[in-house]
């Protein structure tokens, strides 16, 4: 379907229309007609804007390439307001000190060794958005026995053990944990290493 041309669809047509008191009585010679009509002119059939016509680029589009750029502009409008939205989120999200953090994780552990560094970017490699987790949650999962010095399936023999940090980085740059989040690391983490302690023992066991 092509729209319409500017000349085409704006246009309308003046019709003149004859008085019947100016015409002349019967018998008038040819002379006196032009005589008595020479003040009036004879309009032709001519066309008339009927309103402001078309800018010249619409003509010959056709009716699904507007309602095309339409829909385009709707969708980069829409992603417009998503990107506006996220970045207002983004504005209102507490800003965490990391010292501060670190601090508060070793004094509610009982463990000084929870202020280093190498606890920070292990929480921030697992968390979704590289950030550091809710503190109760990072407590959860450095206390768990897996994550402690010398566990090898017993949770009891490794009670009193520091946490181990090297395992720790380990497991958060790991494929299966990495950006998947901390509730995900926390319920996965003793499987994970009990998969780890088993292919050793078989390892070992084969020599």
């Amino acid at each position: 379907m092509t729209l319409p041309t500017s000349t085409s669809f704006n246009t309308r047509s003046v019709v003149t229309q004859t008085r019947p008191d100016l015409e002349c009585p019967p018998g008038t010679s040819a002379a006196e007609q032009q005589g008595q009509m020479a003040g009036y002119k004879k309009v032709a059939k001519t066309k008339t804007p009927s309103f402001r016509a078309l800018p010249k680029e619409m003509d010959g589009l056709s009716l699904t390439s507007c309602t095309g750029q339409l829909r385009e502009r709707q969708v980069a409008s829409k992603s417009d307001q998503t990107r506006a939205s996220s970045l207002a989120k983004a504005d209102t999200k507490p800003i965490i000190n990391s010292k501060d953090y670190l601090h508060e994780l070793s004094v509610k552990a009982g463990n000084p060794m929870l202020k280093s560094t190498t606890v920070e970017c292990a929480l921030k490699y697992i968390d979704t958005e590289s950030e550091l987790p809710p503190l109760s949650k990072a407590l959860t999962l450095l206390n768990l026995p897996c994550m402690k010095k010398g566990w090898s399936g017993d949770d009891q023999a490794v009670e009193n053990n520091p946490i181990d940090l090297t395992k720790l980085l380990r497991f958060a740059t790991s494929p299966t944990f990495k950006d998947q989040g901390i509730e995900n690391a926390i319920l996965g983490a003793k499987d994970h290493f009990l998969k780890i302690e088993n292919y050793f023992n078989k390892v070992f066991s084969n020599r």
